[in-house]
């Protein structure tokens, strides 16, 4: 009966150790699996293609393509489901949005963490049509394992309806009127460099001119 005892609790430790070996191989193999999708993720591109305020000029906005992920994305292709005239007083329809040079072309690479930016539209003027304005654009890549990637971004310009609009951000008017406080200053002391206090009648400061005149001629 012992012995029976001894042989059955060694083979209940031989299946524990089964399952323990099991187990441990199953969590390591899983832990390498996600270990090689984090670093699939890593090596991957991700473009997001959004507008904002113009960093100078708040009524000016900006389309930005940007890669905010860490890798490099190659032969950027981009589509538009709608067209817009992007300056209002274009009238050979030069500035479409389908005339922007990478809409009408491509572009060949665009680094991890890098942007592209160029004049989206100006808000101050048509203000009522423009925030209804609603784009899709899509996009095609390939990453650096040339796999290509689609992604569709929506351009909604509500986002702005009933947001103050500034023709310039403060800081800059701020910075052009202390240039004005500062040249008008200027302007101020070099006057009051120039003027002088006449304690003298008339006729007695124009014959000490007179003098001076004659002093400096002879």
């Amino acid at each position: 009966m012992i012995e029976f005892l001894k042989e059955l609790n060694q083979n209940y430790s031989n299946i524990i150790t089964a399952l323990a070996t099991v187990i441990y191989m199953w969590f390591t193999w899983w832990l390498i699996l996600e270990t090689r999708k984090t670093r699939i993720m890593q090596e991957k591109p991700h473009i997001e293609i959004f507008v904002k305020r113009n960093e100078w000029w708040w009524s000016m906005l900006d389309l930005v393509i940007k890669n905010i992920w860490y890798s490099w994305a190659y032969n950027l292709k981009f589509e538009i489901d709608k067209n817009f005239n992007l300056l209002d007083n274009d009238e050979k329809d030069i500035y479409k949005l389908d005339n922007l040079w990478f809409f009408k072309n491509w572009i060949k690479f665009l680094p991890a963490n890098w942007e592209i930016s160029n004049l989206f539209t100006i808000l101050s003027t048509n203000y009522a049509e423009k925030i209804k304005w609603k784009i899709n654009i899509s996009c095609c890549y390939n990453d650096k394992y040339w796999k290509k990637v689609k992604d569709s971004f929506l351009i909604d310009l509500s986002m702005f309806e009933d947001t103050f609009l500034p023709q310039e951000k403060p800081i800059y008017k701020i910075e052009k009127h202390l240039s004005k406080i500062e040249k008008n200053f200027h302007k101020l002391s070099t006057w009051f460099n120039i003027m002088r206090i006449i304690t003298q009648t008339k006729k007695e400061y124009q014959e000490e001119q007179e003098e001076n005149f004659k002093r400096f001629n002879s």
